[in-house]
């Protein structure tokens, strides 16, 4: 199946003009999903399959796993503590800082992203904005998620004072020119 559907759709799924208005037509049946599991907070569907994949993300309950797994690794791997300094690249819409929301409390994050729609969902997130997460855009050219874009990541050079984040990480972030 999968097949044939990678041969009717070629490339990034919701990209694709079709799919796309059949993905948008999920989002009223996912709210209710979310809002009876409690997790209403959580980007639209449409906006969560941008960045983590059509399939497993309808009521977002393996959005919020995933996730909460990853701030399980950073905890073991990356040390991170409540008071950290935490720097996301590639953030999408905002997986990872839904979990860091329950841990981060002295500390800060910011996420960054090439990708707007993601971005702005999490800017929106009442849960971001009373938490003071940050969301920053970076208009680096990527053939699917920023074609548009100005620079090119391999001579970009972050925004950030030295020293600004004791935590840095990325999930899946591929850079290209």
């Amino acid at each position: 199946m999968k097949k044939i559907l990678k041969r009717l759709f070629p490339g990034v799924s919701w990209q694709n003009p079709i799919v796309n208005t059949i993905i948008r037509c999920i989002d009223p049946i996912d709210y209710v999903s979310r809002f009876f599991n409690g997790l209403k907070l959580l980007p639209l569907y449409s906006v969560r399959v941008r960045s983590n994949g059509v399939t497993k993300q309808f009521g977002g309950k393996n959005f919020v796993k995933f996730g909460n797994l990853l701030v399980g690794i950073l905890k073991e791997h990356a040390f991170i503590i409540s008071d950290s300094k935490v720097l996301e690249i590639g953030c999408g819409c905002g997986r990872t800082a839904y979990g860091l929301t329950d841990f981060i409390s002295d500390g800060c994050f910011t996420g960054i992203d090439i990708e707007k729609t993601s971005l702005d969902a999490c800017r929106k997130t009442p849960l971001f904005v009373k938490k003071k997460f940050n969301f920053d855009f970076l208009d680096i050219k990527n053939e699917e998620y920023n074609p548009d874009g100005v620079h090119c990541a391999s001579t970009y050079s972050f925004p950030y004072k030295d020293e600004s984040f004791n935590v840095i990480y990325l999930v899946s972030v591929l850079l290209t020119c």
